[in-house]
Parts: C-alpha cells; structure tokens; sequence
C-alpha cells in the first residue's frame, strides 16, 4: 500500500460495493480510458487510489470470503463489466453485528452467517 492510498472499510457487501469494487478495477486496468468519470483527479487523488482494508458483512454467502468473491455473493446481481478480472484483494469479509435483522424474504437466498460477530471498532 502506497502513502497516498484512500483506505476504505465497506459497510454491507452488495450490489452498491460490487459495483464500486469492480469499477476502480476497470479504471486499472484501463488507465488510458476514463470515460464514466466527471473528473480524473480531486485533490491529487485518483479513482485507483481507493484501496478497501476492511469489509463487513452478515451474509453466509460473503462473510469468511475474500471480498473479491464475496461481491459476487447472492443476492447481488450488479452489472458485471466485460473482462474485469477481479484477483484476490486479500481482505476477508468479516461478520458484523446484525442490527436491524435479516427479514425472511432475504434471509431465503442470503441467510444469516453462523459467525461471532466481530468488534468493528477494533478492527478499525
């Protein structure tokens, strides 16, 4: 990790994080092609300078994954861009405190995942 990494912690493995993840992705592996973004630069900082250290989740289909397969987890269904190879980030999901429930409808294709909840503080 470089000094000039934007270190982020994601709150909630979904369809929002895939596409976020898979993004900054696209920008490196494409460097010469920006288009999508209203501007390549803010502050010296780069789209490709965000970095995830830390994920948290409560879906048995992410938590204990690398968050690389993890955004790929049911029920996220986010656009895939062609030809964006995910590799392994080496950050793994871990398991957040379950504060507002997991209703039933979800719970069908995301159930709950039987982990102990982590101290997020502390992993911050």
């Amino acid at each position: 990790m470089r000094t000039k990494d934007i270190r982020v912690a994601i709150a909630g493995v979904g369809n929002c994080c895939q596409a976020l993840l898979t993004g900054i992705e696209y920008y490196r592996q494409t460097p010469d092609d920006m288009r999508g973004l209203m501007n390549e630069e803010i502050g010296g900082y780069r789209v490709t300078d965000v970095v995830p250290v830390a994920a948290f989740d409560v879906s048995a289909n992410k938590v204990g994954k690398d968050l690389n397969e993890a955004i790929y987890g049911a029920p996220n269904k986010a656009y895939r861009y062609p030809g964006v190879e995910m590799k392994r980030s080496g950050v793994t999901v871990q398991m957040g405190p379950v504060l507002d429930g997991n209703p039933p409808h979800l719970a069908q294709e995301a159930p709950t995942a039987d982990e102990p909840t982590c101290d997020v503080a502390a992993v911050l």
